[in-house]
């Protein structure tokens, strides 16, 4: 399931429960886990988060892990809920 709105492009891989978003393009960027288990991309260059990456998003999502986690501000929980709970 993929959905790109003004901001944010979504693909949800419902075999291996892991969400992909980006803002802009990847390429040049690198990722890292954080400590909330997140892949976070981000350009090489400006520091800029480009992307995000979420394993388990839907099981984490029903038990409630996920609300309140500190998410990057450029990819804000609850748009990202509004898509992939709609």
């Amino acid at each position: 399931m993929s959905h790109i709105t003004s901001t944010l492009r979504f693909h949800y891989d419902d075999e291996f429960d892991i969400l992909y978003t980006s803002n802009q393009s990847l390429k040049g960027s690198v990722g890292d886990e954080d400590d909330n288990g997140f892949v976070v991309f981000r350009n090489r260059q400006t520091g800029e988060v480009t992307g995000l990456t979420i394993f388990d998003f839907a099981t984490r999502r029903s038990s409630g892990e996920l609300d309140g986690m500190g998410f990057p501000p450029e990819f804000p929980y609850g748009e990202i809920r509004k898509f992939v709970c709609a």
